[in-house]
C-alpha cells in the first residue's frame, strides 16, 4: 500500500500505528503472567539434565496465565522408548529449521508445550517454537489453555508428569510446557515450567 505523497498527517498517523501494532506484538511476547509478574523472576541460570535422579517437587508457585499460541514443529514422542534421544533430535531438528532465524525476535525465548497426550499409545505430541506473532505462518500452532498453572522452576514436564502425585493439585494433562531462554549459540540459560491445574 501506497502513501500519500503530500499529506504529512496521514503519514505520521500510519507511521505511529504501525509502531503500535509491534509494541503490542511485543508486549505479548513478554514473558509475564495475568498478574503482571515476571515468569523468571528469582531463577538461577541452570537447565534441569534429565539424566539426574528425581527428586520431589518441594518448591512451586500458581499463577493465572492468558490464553496463548505458540507456532513451530511438532513431533510425536514414543513414551515408551528412549525420549533423550528423541527429544534431543527434535531440538536439532528445529535449530536446524527456517524458524531458528527468529530467535532474536522472540528474546531468545523457545517454548517447548507437550499436548495431546495418549495412554492408550503412550505417546505426546512435543511442539517448539514461539509465541504465534503476526501474519507468521508457522508448520505446527497449538493453543496453552488459560487457567491456573504450576510454575516449576529447574524441572522438565515429563519430570513434574511422574511426580504428579505429590503436586498439589490434579494435572489436566493437556498443554503443558516450559519456557527456556537461549543464548545467541542456542545454549539454555535457563528454564521454568508451566503445569495446567485442573
Amino acid at each position: 500500500m501506497a502513501l500519500p505523497k503530500r499529506n504529512i498527517a496521514l503519514r505520521i498517523l500510519y507511521g505511529m500505528s504501525m509502531l503500535g501494532m509491534f509494541g503490542f506484538l511485543f508486549w505479548q511476547s513478554l514473558p509475564f503472567d495475568a498478574n503482571g509478574k515476571n515468569l523468571f523472576a528469582n531463577q538461577r541460570p541452570s537447565v534441569p539434565d534429565s539424566s539426574t535422579t528425581h527428586t520431589a517437587v518441594k518448591r512451586y508457585e500458581t499463577v493465572k496465565l492468558y490464553t496463548r499460541k505458540v507456532g513451530g514443529i511438532t513431533r510425536t514422542l514414543d513414551l515408551s522408548t528412549h525420549l533423550n534421544s528423541q527429544i534431543d533430535q527434535h531440538w536439532l531438528d528445529f535449530a536446524n529449521s527456517a524458524l531458528a532465524a527468529d530467535l532474536p525476535l522472540h528474546n531468545q525465548q523457545v517454548y517447548a508445550v507437550y499436548h495431546n497426550y495418549d495412554n492408550q499409545r503412550s505417546t505426546v505430541q512435543l511442539t517448539l517454537g514461539f509465541i504465534h506473532a503476526g501474519n507468521r505462518q508457522y508448520p505446527s500452532v497449538v493453543t496453552l489453555a488459560a487457567g491456573r498453572y504450576l510454575k516449576l522452576p529447574r524441572i522438565s514436564v515429563l519430570d513434574g508428569w511422574q511426580q504428579a502425585e505429590t503436586l498439589p493439585g490434579p494435572l489436566r494433562l493437556q498443554t503443558d510446557y516450559e519456557i527456556y531462554q537461549l543464548d545467541p549459540d542456542f545454549q539454555p540459560e535457563s528454564q521454568i515450567t508451566f503445569l495446567a491445574l485442573k
